[in-house]
C-alpha cells in the first residue's frame, strides 16, 4: 500500500503531460476477463435434441441388466453410434439395430475394484 501512494505522488507530481504509470498486466487481464459478453444462448443448449415423440427417435428407453447410472454419452463424428458410459459398463449403440427393441449392441465390462 504504500508503494501505491508513493506512486500515486510520484504521479501527481510529475511535469504536465506526462504519461500515467501504466497499470499492472494482472489488472488490466482482470478487466478484460470482467468486460467479456456472456456465452450466446446457442453454446447453452444440447447440439443435437429431438423431440420424445419424433419419428426420427425410434427408441424410448435402453436398459442392460444389472447396470445402472447412466452418466457420459459421446456420439460418433459419422452419427452411427452413440457411447454410452455406465456403472462399470461402456456401451456401444449402433443407430441401425441398437435403438430398435431388442436391438444388438457390444458391451465392455469392467470391475470399479
Amino acid at each position: 500500500m504504500l508503494r501505491t501512494a508513493m506512486g500515486l505522488r510520484s504521479w501527481l507530481a510529475a511535469p504536465w503531460g506526462a504519461l500515467p504509470p501504466r497499470p499492472p498486466l494482472l489488472l488490466l487481464l482482470l478487466l478484460l476477463l470482467l468486460l467479456q459478453p456472456p456465452p450466446p444462448t446457442w453454446a447453452l443448449s444440447p447440439r443435437i435434441s429431438l423431440p420424445l415423440g419424433s419419428e426420427e427417435r425410434p427408441f424410448l428407453r435402453f436398459e442392460a441388466e444389472h447396470i445402472s447410472n447412466y452418466t457420459a454419452l459421446l456420439l460418433s463424428r459419422d452419427g452411427r453410434t452413440l457411447y454410452v458410459g455406465a456403472r462399470e459398463a461402456l456401451f456401444a449403440l449402433s443407430s441401425n439395430l441398437s435403438f430398435l427393441p431388442g436391438g444388438e449392441y457390444q458391451e465392455l465390462l469392467w470391475g470399479a475394484d
